[in-house]
């Protein structure tokens, strides 16, 4: 067979405890085994797509519509939700895949493998690329579950579930003990101007930018990007649920108070799982140069992390490579 490449919504699913089932009982296991198999054969069949591998209990298939792999999957769970009941765990992405004799490849079939392996029984869970083509119709709904670092996936990956009625959607507790979400993850919010003057919003705006890029420089650390730490400003939002929806264990606010001449920034830093503080700090300033103090109030705030999220490696070792001042090193 000649090797074939193709952009596909790939699907991955398998059975939850299939092993251990066979071992207490066997009867069973067979029977959910050939229901898996039977609801998926013909699901698969009636909205085009094609199984492609079998993994003893689990499968592989692709489709060439994502709205037709989304609305197969959620019809496979449905039906697998009556008795027997078949505790089956789907994961669906969208990318390029190579296939030929001896299998399936590419970094599409990876992710949406990844996926499915931290799915619980009974859910769906899709990639941000599935979840963008599923924008625009309304009979598939799903809800952000947040960012998760899977394993071999260079880049966090935003998930979703279906939450078509029927379905199982994961709690933010049972995926966390799934994944290898990095502890070193942060979001920087936009610091709160406290001023009378409103005008001097563009000062707290900078210190989030500097802190931002500053951020960005450590090396291992992952910082999310300015358009989404700023999608929060201005609302009044639990720590714990940005933490969720931004993906990250650490959450960076603060506030920005201008008196005359003389600047006050204050800022906290706060474990994004249970919403209580690490560590907090002030710093006072003179304003005789803004954009010096900016960076100095910046670069004090990191210095001062490097202490509290595990980075002191990581941080010391990207001071060498950015020529970044720190007397932590």
């Amino acid at each position: 067979m000649k090797e074939i490449r193709m952009l596909a919504a790939i699907m991955f699913t398998d059975m939850v405890g299939y092993t251990a089932m066979m071992q207490e009982n066997e009867k069973l296991a067979k029977i959910l085994r050939s229901k898996h198999r039977e609801v998926l054969e013909r699901l698969v069949f009636e909205h085009r797509g094609q199984v492609l591998q079998y993994y003893g209990d689990g499968t592989l298939s692709i489709f060439g519509s994502v709205i037709e792999s989304a609305i197969c999957a959620s019809k496979i769970q449905q039906e697998l939700q009556a008795e027997p009941k078949v505790p089956l765990r789907i994961g669906l992405h969208a990318g390029d895949v190579v296939y030929d004799d001896e299998g399936v490849y590419g970094d599409g079939v990876n992710i949406a493998s990844r996926i499915e392996n931290i799915a619980v029984p009974g859910s769906v869970l899709i990639s941000d690329k599935i979840n963008d083509e599923l924008k625009n119709h309304q009979e598939i709904s799903t809800v952000f579950l947040g960012r998760y670092n899977l394993k071999n996936v260079k880049s966090p990956v935003k998930l979703y579930a279906i939450t078509t009625s029927g379905l199982v959607i994961p709690s933010q507790r049972e995926l966390e003990g799934k994944t290898i979400n990095s502890d070193n993850s942060i979001a920087v919010l936009p610091f709160l101007n406290l001023s009378a003057e409103k005008d001097n919003e563009y000062f707290s705006d900078g210190i989030t930018e500097e802190l931002l890029n500053a951020l960005a420089k450590v090396e291992g650390l992952l910082v999310t990007s300015r358009t989404s730490s700023f999608a929060f400003k201005g609302k009044n939002i639990d720590i714990r649920e940005i933490g969720r929806q931004l993906g990250v264990k650490t959450v960076l606010e603060g506030s920005v108070r201008k008196y005359g001449n003389r600047v006050r920034v204050t800022a906290q830093l706060i474990n994004a799982d249970d919403g209580y503080h690490k560590w907090s700090e002030t710093f006072d300033r003179n304003l005789e140069n803004i954009f010096e103090v900016q960076d100095e109030v910046a670069n004090s705030i990191v210095d001062q992390l490097k202490n509290t999220i595990t980075l002191r490696k990581l941080y010391c070792r990207s001071i060498k490579k950015y020529n970044y001042p720190s007397k932590a090193c």
